[in-house]
């Protein structure tokens, strides 16, 4: 028999598997979700006051888990849901190679059965004993490899109207739930992992101790738990849970929080949330203004932080597990106002801020705050200006050398300044008395608006005026 590809229904969609030594087999479909429920705790001899922690504790692991969207399947499981499948299509396979014989056999003793319905009912059994052969050599571990090794997490559904799965039944001989009465419970609410655990006060302290059972490989995945008193409890939540995302996620996590400030605030004033920044972590939306991305695959992840009349940013960041970490991305102000720096000469360091914004000539826009430049080349003094939505358009300084005696050239400077100051102020006397003199001047002159002279003496006496 040739060497065929064996065609996996998996999650709704068709997913080519390893090749089988049979023929095509046709499997059931996958699970399509990774199915977590969480449970009361046991607090037997609790007493009274205590006992709402066995509600309030697995309560708030929920709200601190509820964010987990995808899980990575390991090997083992997905050898486990292999077997599964493959154990429910021979089940099946039996049952319809069992039918078709009994069909084909029950014609053998019909009369009134023709030739070609015997021929057709033992094709039928032919063809349902080929099926079941192909489905008894597939491999479990080659059909496992082939499946997609992550899967979507959901929560069990009532949980958000704030209910808990009952608590386990107790095996009075063992003290603890045993593992079928686990997983009797895991499926009746149709769940892969079912989270339970117990509280017990010692010594005025309450120690919770939280399990974990996996449906599928039918065992305890996980212990851990905590002690506190009972007033501080409920502190202990956050440690507990990032031990119970651990085995909810299949592998270990990050988490960052992303700060998207304004980059051009108000004078005197510290950048500012924005509110209505929108922020994306590896497309995903977690949030607007500040916003906190938990569980996050360890590694590269991409920021996109956009707000209406603001640069989008986007940025790439590396994540590690371990403590979260913290980023703030400043958004510039979207203008369209621009300034053009020219310098004299060009190819001078341009410096805003005393953050190196490129050399001249330069063009870039105005911010919505008054920003200090520098303009700086070596063999040259600094020139500084600032910019402001009122400035020109552009803006243009001439460089010094920083080769002049610049003592020299203040009191040249100085001789200069007070050189035309005394001429201005022996200027002045001089202007006054002249305009006496020709005030004296004219005055000893008859007027000559009453039209006794002649009009040459008239122009005369007025050039002389």
């Amino acid at each position: 028999m040739g060497v065929r590809s064996a065609v996996i229904v998996l999650a709704g969609a068709l997913c080519t598997a390893v090749p089988s030594a049979a023929q095509t087999a046709d499997l059931p479909p996958a699970r399509e979700r990774f199915r977590v429920g969480f449970a009361e705790l046991l607090t037997g001899p609790l007493e009274v006051e205590h006992r709402l922690v066995g509600s309030t504790f697995p309560r708030l692991l929920y709200e601190a888990l509820r964010e987990i969207d995808e899980r990575d399947l390991s090997r083992e499981e997905r050898l486990a849901e292999a077997t599964r499948l493959i154990d429910a299509a021979r089940v099946e396979a039996e049952r319809a190679l069992t039918a078709q014989v009994t069909a084909r056999d029950r014609l053998l003793f019909d009369p009134r059965a023709t030739a070609a319905g015997r021929t057709q009912a033992a094709d039928r059994v032919r063809q349902a004993r080929d099926r079941l052969d192909a489905l008894l050599e597939l491999d479990p571990a080659t059909v496992g490899a082939s499946l997609d090794d992550r899967r979507p997490v959901v929560f069990w559904p009532d949980h958000e109207a704030g209910r808990l799965l009952a608590s386990p039944t107790i095996d009075p001989l063992a003290g603890r739930p045993t593992e079928r009465a686990l997983r009797a419970q895991a499926e009746a609410a149709d769940l892969d992992l079912l989270i339970w655990g117990t509280a017990q006060l010692l010594s005025g302290y309450v120690a919770v101790d939280i399990y974990a059972y996996h449906r599928h490989l039918d065992r305890i995945t996980f212990a851990g738990g905590t002690v506190a008193l009972a007033e501080e409890i409920g502190l202990e939540v956050g440690i507990v849970a990032r031990e119970v995302a651990v085995r909810i996620l299949g592998r270990p996590f990050a988490s960052l929080t992303v700060y998207a400030r304004d980059a051009a605030p108000s004078v005197g004033e510290p950048p500012a949330i924005v509110a209505q920044a929108e922020i994306r972590v590896d497309g995903r939306l977690r949030g607007y203004g500040s916003a906190t991305a938990p569980f996050l695959r360890p590694g590269i992840v991409t920021v996109a932080v956009r707000s209406p009349g603001y640069v989008e940013r986007v940025l790439d960041l590396a994540v590690s597990e371990g403590e979260p970490s913290a980023l703030e991305v400043e958004l510039v102000p979207r203008f369209s106002r621009e300034v053009r720096i020219e310098s004299s000469p060009s190819e001078a360091d341009v410096y805003v801020d005393s953050v190196w914004a490129g050399r001249t000539p330069l063009v870039r826009p105005l911010a919505a705050r008054a920003q200090v430049v520098y303009l700086r080349k070596e063999g040259y003094l600094e020139s500084r200006f600032v910019l402001d939505p009122a400035s020109p358009p552009m803006v243009a300084r001439a460089l010094l050398p920083d080769t002049i005696d610049w003592s020299t050239e203040l009191r040249e400077r100085r001789d200069v300044f007070y050189r035309s100051l005394s001429w201005f102020v022996i200027s002045v006397p001089v202007t006054v008395l002249l305009r006496g003199a020709f005030d004296s001047i004219l005055g000893g002159f008859p007027p000559f608006d009453d039209g006794s002279l002649d009009p040459d003496e008239r122009l005369r006496l007025g050039r002389l005026g």
